[in-house]
């Protein structure tokens, strides 16, 4: 199995417990929270249109490395808001998925990312494709 990555990279004064995102997490449309722990959490998500089901992995993420990473990864977007939040970045929300099942938890991670880059300012960056998805900074 491969694996897709997502990080919502955020400053650790921002970092929110999983358990007080759950509620939202729980909302996003055909999407179910199944393992919540104090770093994991576990979604398992519906398609509607290929009637398919397909788990996200959600892990916190505050090693002492991830500062150094951010700050790479914020070189093509230096002296944008957004790129300024990334390379301060000292935590991150890993967001996981196998590639396989790419079409059936796009539409979730969007709304999965966008809630915890909400509540923690944050930004979401395609790991794999070194791009900004979405952040809270205008």
């Amino acid at each position: 199995m491969t694996i897709g990555s997502w990080y919502v990279l955020c400053r650790r004064e921002r970092l929110t417990a999983l358990a007080d995102l759950a509620e939202q997490l729980s909302a996003v449309r055909d999407a179910r929270v199944m393992k919540l722990d104090v770093d994991y959490a576990e979604i398992v998500v519906d398609d509607a249109l290929t009637h398919d089901s397909a788990t996200i992995r959600l892990f916190v993420d505050d090693d002492p490395h991830i500062l150094t990473e951010s700050q790479e990864f914020a070189q093509p977007y230096r002296g944008r808001p957004d790129g300024e939040v990334i390379a301060s970045a000292d935590v991150r929300y890993a967001i996981t998925w196998d590639l396989e099942k790419s079409d059936e938890t796009y539409n979730a991670r969007c709304v999965i990312g966008e809630v915890i880059a909400r509540a923690t300012d944050g930004v979401v960056y395609d790991l794999m494709e070194g791009r900004i998805v979405w952040s809270a900074t205008p």
